[in-house]
């Protein structure tokens, strides 16, 4: 599935190669809503793989050479593991190009864990804070990448189920504190 995904977003690449190579792109993924989306500043080709997962193509030219790399960045849920993740972001090399992926994937259900692919490379992670997040470029990482990518995401920072039970017994706690102060009250 990901070898045909590869090779669509290669076509999409080469169709789009002219005029928008070099240019500073900024990706902004929200995942706020049941229906995530994502915008961007420039013609790029975006794929909607499925409700949860965009795949967006940039142009060749985007690399200074062509190179092979497969990186993902996690984002975590508050309180949450630096292990599991709740939304992740690819970067890959297309094949034979100068061209790249950036793909954005949100489980479907919160606290439905992802697990990153085993053939990318973790280059790092950070929690969720429900507002609008710029990641750390790749470039760092990818000396190959073409300066003027911004990715950003603006995530539902969900509190983890322990967070939510504490504080329903707290709030439980204090209705009980209150009635028992109003039956005192009464006497």
């Amino acid at each position: 599935m990901r070898v045909l995904r590869l090779a669509c977003a290669f076509a999409l690449t080469l169709a789009l190669s002219a005029g928008v190579a070099n240019a500073a792109v900024v990706l902004t993924f929200n995942d706020l809503t049941e229906t995530p989306t994502v915008t961007t500043n420039s013609t790029v080709a975006v794929v909607m793989v499925s409700p949860e997962d965009f795949l967006v193509v940039l142009p060749a030219g985007t690399l200074t050479a062509q190179g092979n790399f497969n990186l993902v960045y996690g984002l975590t849920e508050p309180g949450g593991s630096s292990s599991t993740f709740s939304d992740l972001i690819y970067f890959r090399s297309i094949p034979n190009s100068t061209g790249m992926t950036v793909e954005f994937v949100s489980d479907a259900e919160p606290g439905g864990d992802l697990v990153p692919d085993p053939a990318a490379t973790l280059y790092g992670s950070t929690a969720e804070t429900g507002l609008v997040q710029t990641l750390p470029n790749p470039a760092a990482v990818i000396a190959l990448l073409v300066d003027g990518l911004t990715v950003q995401i603006a995530s539902d920072a969900i509190p983890e189920p322990s967070i939510l039970a504490l504080a329903g017994a707290g709030g439980l706690l204090s209705l009980g504190v209150w009635g028992l102060r109003r039956r005192r009250r009464k006497s």
